[in-house]
C-alpha cells in the first residue's frame, strides 16, 4: 500500500499486512500508524529507456 506521511507529506510504501501498525517515518522520523488501506494511487511504472543509438518516432502534425 501507499501512504503520504501525515507529517512531511513524503510517499511511503509498506505491505498490506502492517496496517495498523506504528512506525517512524523514514524521512523525518515522526511516529506514524500505517493506515488500512492506500491512500495514494499506485505508481506508475518507470517507462525502460531507449537503447543507444535508438531513433525517436516523427510524430507528423
Amino acid at each position: 500500500m501507499r501512504f503520504a506521511c501525515p507529517y512531511c507529506n513524503q510517499h511511503i510504501e509498506a505491505d498490506d499486512d502492517m496496517a495498523g501498525e506504528t512506525i517512524h517515518c523514514p524521512f523525518c522520523q515522526r511516529q506514524i500508524t500505517i493506515p488500512a488501506q492506500s491512500t495514494l494511487p499506485p505508481k506508475m511504472p518507470t517507462p525502460e529507456p531507449a537503447p543507444p543509438g535508438a531513433v525517436p518516432p516523427i510524430i507528423a502534425s
